[in-house]
């Protein structure tokens, strides 16, 4: 992720160049087609790392539903107010 970061910031581009001795999945232009894959993932175990471009699409209010669903009222809070910072699900 790194990497993509830092491309981006210097070139607005985030992808690998032909110089690059590591090849990225290819982060894709942002697009309003219905089924198009908008969105890089990036995932993560011990032992591997994960990105890919997906077609999934985000709906805040049931990602905040679910949130407060799964978490105590405290966990929401703090990630609410300290983590998040009222910046996504306000």
């Amino acid at each position: 992720m790194r990497g993509y970061m830092k491309r981006f910031l210097y070139t607005g581009n985030p992808n690998t160049t032909e110089e690059d001795l590591v090849q990225q999945p290819l982060w894709k232009t942002w697009s309003r087609q219905k089924h198009a894959e908008r969105i890089m993932t990036f995932s993560a175990t011990c032992t591997k790392a994960q990105a890919k471009m997906t077609n999934q699409y985000i709906n805040r209010a049931k990602v905040k539903r679910q949130m407060r669903r799964k978490l105590s009222k405290r966990a929401y809070k703090l990630l609410k107010n300290r983590i998040l910072n009222n910046r996504f699900f306000a």
